[in-house]
Formats: C-alpha cells, sequence, structure tokens
C-alpha cells in the first residue's frame, strides 16, 4: 500500500467515521446521563425546578458555536495533516460564526429595548457583546460551584462535562478580552 493511499485511508476513516461518531457517542452520553439523574437535577427538595439544568443548557446554547469552532479547527488541521483541504471544517467555521453573531445579536435586540433609539449602533453592539461575555462570565462561576457539587456527590460524568463546559467558557471570555483590548 503506497503511502498517499493509506493516507486517504486514514482521513477517510478517522476524520468523517471517527469523529462523527465520537461526537454522537458524547453528546448520547450526556442526554443518557442528563435522563438517569433528572430526579437529582431538575427537581429538588422542594418539587421546584433547579437551576443546574438551566444552567447546563444555557451553557451548551451560548457556548455551543465555541464548542463547534474548537471541533471544526482541529477536525481541519488533522485534515490538513492528511493531505485534504479541510472545506467541511471551514462550512462549520462559518455555520459557527454565524451562530454566535446570532446569539450576540439577541442580546443586542434585548438591550434595544432599555436603551434610547438614537445610540449609536456601534456603541450598542459593542455593549452587546460586553453583556454576553459577562452572562458567560455568570454562568462560568455558576458552572464551577456545580462542577465542585457533582464532584463530591461522586458523580464524575457531570463533574467532567461541566468543567470542559467551564474550559470553554473561560477560553471565550479570554479571547474577547484579548480583542476589547487590542
Amino acid at each position: 500500500m503506497k503511502k498517499s493511499q493509506l493516507q486517504e485511508l486514514v482521513k477517510e476513516v478517522i476524520l468523517e467515521n471517527e469523529i462523527e461518531a465520537a461526537l454522537k457517542q458524547t453528546f448520547n452520553q450526556i442526554g443518557k446521563e442528563l435522563q438517569a439523574n433528572k430526579d437529582d437535577v431538575v427537581v429538588d427538595k422542594d418539587d421546584k425546578v433547579d437551576e443546574a439544568v438551566l444552567s447546563l443548557a444555557a451553557g451548551i446554547a451560548l457556548s455551543g458555536p465555541t464548542i463547534l469552532k474548537i471541533i471544526a479547527t482541529v477536525t481541519k488541521k488533522a485534515s490538513m495533516f492528511f493531505g485534504g483541504k479541510g472545506a467541511k471544517s471551514d462550512k462549520v467555521l462559518a455555520a459557527a460564526d454565524k451562530a454566535h453573531h446570532f446569539l450576540i445579536g439577541i442580546v443586542e435586540k434585548i438591550l434595544g429595548v432599555f436603551l434610547p433609539s438614537d445610540i449609536d449602533p456601534k456603541k450598542k453592539h459593542k455593549l452587546a457583546e460586553g453583556m454576553f461575555y459577562l452572562i458567560i462570565g455568570g454562568l462560568l462561576g455558576h458552572g464551577a460551584i456545580e462542577m465542585v457539587g457533582y464532584s463530591k456527590a461522586g458523580n464524575i460524568a457531570m463533574a467532567t462535562l461541566k468543567a470542559a463546559m467551564n474550559a470553554v467558557k473561560s477560553g471565550e471570555i479570554v479571547m474577547y478580552l484579548k480583542n476589547f483590548i487590542a
């Protein structure tokens, strides 16, 4: 077997099948973990909705574009290593970027209700970005507390999920601050 044939085979198997399977397995495991612990996570002792589920859902929704960017960047680098161009990854990166701007647009529309109508659109957008990352920071703090709670309770799967989400949120905040300062 020639080196180029081996590279093509590895590229096909790893990049297209294994990564997709790993992502499906990860999200299936998260779903199973949430389903198995729904009574512990969703409802507290007083039969009220626990904010842990809301926090997790918000964290995944707000950090989803960044998670997609991380996955697409890794798969693009791997594709290029094996001789590919990373075209599929570029499409995912573009979609993730669009989703990120959509989320900031939602914050911007909400802020528009409270701000004067004659505010400069650039200032309004900057404020919306700041508010978005402030929300991410709040979820990061809450996630750290939840991670410790899950850890103490022996729920390693949920503690690991919270740790991973916290790492993503931390990275988002650092990148925002780097761009803000520059």
